[in-house]
Order: C-alpha cells, then sequence, then structure tokens
C-alpha cells in the first residue's frame, strides 16, 4: 500500500487504476480489510486499492471502458508489477 501510495501519479501514467474501499457494502468490505492483512486498519473515505492487487477476472472489460466487477476482492499478491 505505502508504495503505491507514494507512486499514485506514476502509476497513473502506466494505465493502473485505483479503487475505492466499498465502504456501502459491509460483507465486501470485510472480505476487502482482511485482504490488507492490517488488522487494525479502516479505509478513510478517499482510500483506494490499486489495480495492481487484483486478478485479471476480477475486471469487466466487456464495455467501453474497464470497470471493477461488484463483488472483486483485492488479492495483495506480490505481482513484478506491484514493485514498480
Amino acid at each position: 500500500y505505502v508504495k503505491c501510495k507514494r507512486q499514485h501519479l506514476y502509476l497513473q501514467k502506466l494505465g493502473l487504476t485505483f479503487h475505492k474501499f466499498p465502504m456501502d457494502r459491509p460483507s465486501l468490505l470485510k472480505r476487502w480489510l482482511k485482504a490488507t492483512g492490517r488488522p487494525h486498519f479502516y479505509p478513510a473515505q478517499w482510500s483506494s486499492v490499486c489495480s495492481v492487487h487484483f486478478t485479471d477476472d476480477c475486471f469487466d472489460r466487456s464495455g467501453g471502458r474497464v470497470e471493477l466487477r461488484p463483488d472483486a476482492v483485492p488479492t495483495m499478491s506480490d505481482s513484478p508489477s506491484a514493485n514498480l
């Protein structure tokens, strides 16, 4: 998370996207919070997760723009692109 936050503008230029925590969906929010691996973390209104923390199947690419699927949960895996 910290690295993504520091490099937010750089990552946007690479075509990566940022997704807000689903604050209005408590059960999904609980899954996102578990995925962060940070037991005492609670997201602020503008907190987000970088797209590198989601698998490709979490995105809907059928329309004119790429959107995160409503049931998507971040994986927080250490993919090579997460270390940009």
